[in-house]
């Protein structure tokens, strides 16, 4: 069998093959990839924008940060703070994953320190219960929505500054958003009594590793 390449020489043959092994990776994976033949100038080449990986140079973290609108009424255990909470462009793409390595809560307040149960879903979780200072009840049909779950303790807090920080040690859980869409949901739950000084007194970072 005539290899094409065989009838150029020099730059023009390594050229050659190099678009030869490019074709061969595209019928493999479907790679959206094309290189220009350009034997003069190799820089010209160019890889295409694309959803697959090739040339993403670095990290792709995205913070996402909860500070709810909430009651400076008694919260009791079992309640939702702050209903549900959107958050918008988690993912990368839509149908997109990522992966929660981090999630730190802070408290305006030097003697308010509640521990919480934060409830991450690929999407809204419309059939549950999750209204502010509501029983959170999750429903059957929500169930498989919930990809996550992080859980700040008593034991988790310190003082700094004069307020109250933790750490979750509920590290590095996967989540992902649904196929037409960039957002998760979260719902955060008090698992003890609690009282917040003032209606935005709750701050949430977390830090998303997005494939």
């Amino acid at each position: 069998m005539t290899d094409e390449c065989d009838e150029v020489r020099g730059m023009e043959r390594w050229v050659c093959k190099i678009k030869q092994c490019v074709s061969v990776v595209n019928n493999v994976f479907g790679l959206n990839v094309f290189v220009r033949n350009d034997a003069e100038n190799p820089a010209n080449s160019t890889i295409l924008s694309g959803e697959n990986h090739i040339g993403e140079v670095g990290t792709n973290t995205k913070i996402l940060r909860m500070n709810p609108t909430i009651q400076t009424s008694l919260y009791t255990s079992g309640k939702v703070i702050g209903g549900l909470i959107t958050l918008n462009g988690a993912t990368r793409k839509n149908g997109g994953t990522g992966l929660i390595s981090n999630l730190v809560a802070r408290i305006a307040s030097s003697t308010v320190y509640p521990a919480l149960e934060i409830t991450l879903f690929s999407e809204n979780p419309t059939s549950s219960t999750f209204g502010d200072n509501q029983v959170f009840a999750l429903a059957d049909a929500d169930i498989g929505k919930a990809v996550a779950v992080f859980n700040i303790n008593k034991s988790d807090y310190i003082l700094t500054g004069g307020k109250y920080r933790a750490k979750s040690s509920d590290s590095y859980q996967g989540v992902e958003s649904k196929s037409d869409s960039q957002n998760i949901y979260a719902v955060i739950v008090a698992k003890e009594d609690v009282t917040f000084p003032s209606d935005h007194a709750l701050f949430i970072k977390m830090d998303n590793l997005r494939d």
